[in-house]
């Protein structure tokens, strides 16, 4: 039996939520200031990460969207000159990714709020 759950795919910079059995686009997402550069599913929630170059000042660019592809939160920036610059990825402490300055995070998968950081340039 084919598993159910819808999955989530970037297509030519636009996040896709297809049906699992069908294919059809059931949701789309389209970047808020540049471009996705990476989906992360965590759960039923979507873990989305754009890329930092050229992004708008004081914005970041690491959100959360729900299954519906519908905003959570935006993750906190551990400077207002930052921007989230590696991969994210989950682990057991949170998400964990590296800023452009050099810090590196533990966000809370709930709020996308700090719950650690170190710098590490």
């Amino acid at each position: 039996m084919p598993d159910s759950a819808p999955h989530f795919e970037l297509t030519e910079g636009v996040l896709l939520k297809r049906h699992a059995v069908s294919g059809q686009v059931l949701a789309t997402h389209k970047a808020t200031g540049t471009r996705i550069v990476q989906i992360l599913r965590v759960g039923e929630r979507v873990v989305v990460r754009e890329d930092y170059y050229q992004f708008p000042k004081e914005r970041s660019n690491l959100y959360c969207l729900d299954a519906e592809l519908q905003p959570i939160w935006v993750a906190e920036l551990p400077s207002h000159t930052d921007a989230y610059a590696n991969a994210v990825t989950d682990t057991p402490d949170g998400l964990v990714c590296a800023t452009w300055e050099g810090v590196t995070c533990t966000l809370d998968v709930e709020t996308g709020r700090i719950r650690s950081k170190a710098f590490t340039k």
